[in-house]
């Protein structure tokens, strides 16, 4: 049995937009969590490098694409069961964007009554218009930094993949493979799989008798044509989404998919498969390139299902395929590329989009973004009856970088939300007798050692006001009866400061004091000044001119005017407000 000191709270598989937003999600919530990932850390990742271009932290879209796409795309995670879970994941969404100074839309409570539309004529091609925002690669390498700083790089595996995904009782037991080629293993309370968008034909590898089920198959080719020629280069969404519905009742559409102007096209492997990506940070080619793809959402009823299945399953890979429009339109090398019904819708929607470039173009295939089988679900993304989810590309009911990030955090909600019912079950069980647990604002207590023995009134003061206080001589008494060097006390004092919401200075400013205010103004943090005495009464907000300094700072010669405009600029003059005690 495992020992419960090393199990996690969650094991997250993944460190593309989904894994890194949940795992930032529930570190911010406290959770213990650990981060697996196949690939490289991202500062290491070559985009000639086709393993690189798939995998590694940041994942494919983050790396490639940097598109964010905004509702109605990702039509199905708008449809997911919680929408106070989906305002959530959208607002810690916006917040982690706007860290970086990027703003997107407003979350509109409309968006989860989204209901699709799928009563489409055969034969009729239509755009799909949404907001996009195309973010460079800098501000993405930004984003990276700031998710596994807050993470924490010892909190991730790099280059490591996962053989096997274990249930036992209430712990989930992980194995990977290590960089160094070694097995190793994890326990966990909860597991959140977010490998990507070919990741499920590892999952049921790996997940022993994998519940699958078949969402969609989506194949095709990428075309890449001069920038000057490229039919879609001047139209005003940054994401263009052409679909044609071949047929209602076969589930069959063809889609444009990830349109890159002024970029290039990356060849990527992962899990031995071998297709084309979009790249879009590379404007000296003079090139622009967009997705073609055929999807098929209704398994066995289409005629192209079973060459699908076939060319994509256990034993069957498609070849790569390079070559110029041309052959590929007229088929003047006779040969099948993808099946040949498939080529065949492909071919016809390259010259309905394209009737003037195509002939000017280069296609490179295949392109795979739909894998057939994917994790049986339920409507919060849960596989089966276990404390396991899938988030991202990996679900396969929606892709993206948009519904990527806020999968992730939508089941790192799910994750807390289980991780408190087990130990509010565990409280209930042994009847413990339960206190709250509601976090207070963090004052730190700064006062002169003159006035030590006022520690007590000082603490009652800031807890009358629900906050919580931090004060040096009742965490240390006087400097720990100098059992240690007092240096050593003060630089625990300042780390405290560090964790503070806000400083209050009590009584005279010494030397000491003075300090701790440099420190707080350089954290930005705001500062309170008040009188100090023996009783509750004594303790009253100062104003700036009332604030006194001890004589051994008036000793260096510095004029009290001086010292008032150095600490005036983070001054709160309001009196902080008297509220009930909620403890008594």
């Amino acid at each position: 049995m495992a020992n419960r000191k090393n199990i996690y709270d969650a094991v997250i598989v993944g460190a593309g937009p989904a894994g890194l937003a949940a795992a930032f999600y529930l570190r911010k919530k406290g959770l213990k969590v650990h981060v697996i990932e196949k690939g490289r850390v991202f500062y290491k990742r070559n985009k000639s490098n086709p393993y690189d271009v798939a995998s590694g932290i940041g994942g494919s879209g983050l790396f490639s694409d940097g598109k964010f796409s905004f509702f109605p795309s990702a039509s199905n995670f708008w449809l997911l069961e919680s929408s106070d879970k989906i305002r959530l994941a959208y607002e810690n969404y916006s917040d982690l964007l706007r860290s970086i100074d990027l703003e997107i839309p407003i979350f509109n409570s409309r968006w989860t009554e989204n209901k699709p539309d799928n009563d489409r004529k055969a034969g009729v091609t239509r755009e799909k218009s949404f907001e996009s925002l195309h973010i460079p690669l800098e501000k993405r390498l930004d984003l990276i930094f700031e998710l596994v700083t807050s993470i924490g790089k010892n909190n991730i595996s790099t280059m490591s993949e996962v053989v096997n995904i274990e249930p036992i009782d209430s712990i989930i037991n992980v194995t990977y493979k290590s960089s160094n080629d070694e097995n190793l293993k994890l326990s966990c309370y909860s597991l959140i799989y977010a490998g990507g968008r070919l990741s499920p034909v590892q999952f049921r590898k790996i997940v022993p008798k994998a519940r699958m089920k078949f969402i969609r198959f989506e194949i095709g080719i990428r075309f890449e044509v001069n920038s000057d020629d490229f039919e879609l280069y001047s139209h005003q969404q940054t994401d263009v989404k052409i679909i044609k519905n071949i047929s209602n009742e076969d589930g069959i559409e063809l889609r444009t998919f990830c349109c890159c102007r002024d970029g290039q096209v990356l060849q990527s492997v992962i899990f031995d498969l071998e297709s084309y990506n979009g790249y879009s940070e590379t404007p000296s080619t003079n090139k622009s390139n967009i997705g073609l793809n055929l999807r098929i959402s209704l398994a066995k009823k289409s005629k192209y299902y079973s060459s699908l299945k076939k060319l994509l399953g256990e034993n069957q890979r498609l070849q790569p395929f390079e070559l110029n429009g041309t052959d590929f339109v007229e088929n003047k090398l006779n040969k099948i590329y993808i099946s040949e019904p498939v080529d065949n819708l492909i071919r016809d929607f390259i010259k309905e989009l394209f009737p003037n470039s195509w002939p000017k173009s280069k296609i490179y295939g295949p392109t795979i973004e739909g894998i057939g089988l994917y994790p049986e679900l339920d409507k919060n993304l849960k596989y089966s009856d276990l404390p396991m989810w899938v988030a991202g590309d990996a679900v396969g009911n929606f892709r993206g970088l948009t519904p990527s990030f806020l999968s992730g955090f939508y089941t790192a909600q799910c994750v807390l939300e289980h991780i408190e019912k087990q130990s509010n079950r565990i409280i209930e069980y042994l009847r413990i007798k339960q206190s709250k647990t509601d976090p207070l604002n963090i004052i730190f207590t700064a006062q002169s050692k003159k006035f030590f023995y006022c520690r007590d009134v000082v603490c009652e003061y800031v807890f009358n006001r629900s906050l919580l206080p931090v004060n040096p001589f009742r965490i240390f008494d006087y400097f720990l009866s100098d059992r240690v060097p007092r240096d050593i006390i003060r630089r625990c004092n300042n780390q405290l400061i560090q964790i503070s919401d806000e400083l209050w200075v009590f009584g005279p400013i010494s030397d000491g004091v003075l300090f701790e205010i440099a420190l707080a103004k350089k954290l930005g943090l705001p500062i309170r000044f008040f009188s100090i005495g023996t009783t509750i009464n004594d303790i009253n907000s100062l104003d700036i001119e009332d604030i006194t300094f001890e004589p051994e700072v008036h000793a260096r010669n510095i004029k009290k005017e001086k010292l008032l405009n150095f600490i005036s600029d983070n001054i709160v003059v309001e009196e902080p407000q008297q509220l009930s005690f909620p403890f008594k």
